[in-house]
């Protein structure tokens, strides 16, 4: 969860804590959506660089350069491989 918090504005941080305290079911929902719409450059910064998501992958760097949005695949290989990037 902090590492959300972390990731979004004071703002945004008010309003998840607020429904974190009120409406935790909405809350939680409100986690899995922003994980599963993490983006390209968002993976990117987790990795290092877009060299190291590829090698992570075990892709090439030209196929992360060609994703507009990071495949569904590809991004629960990741929570696999990596589940301290994405919250809950």
């Amino acid at each position: 969860m902090n590492v959300l918090l972390s990731k979004l504005n004071h703002k945004s941080t008010t309003i998840c804590n607020y429904f974190l305290g009120v409406f935790p079911n909405v809350a939680y929902l409100l986690i899995r959506l922003y994980n599963l719409h993490m983006t390209k450059q968002e993976l990117i910064q987790l990795a290092g660089s877009q060299s190291e998501l590829a090698r992570l992958l075990k892709i090439s760097r030209a196929a992360v350069s060609m994703w507009k949005n990071v495949p569904e695949l590809r991004m629960r290989q990741l929570k696999d491989l990596r589940p301290e990037w994405f919250v809950v």
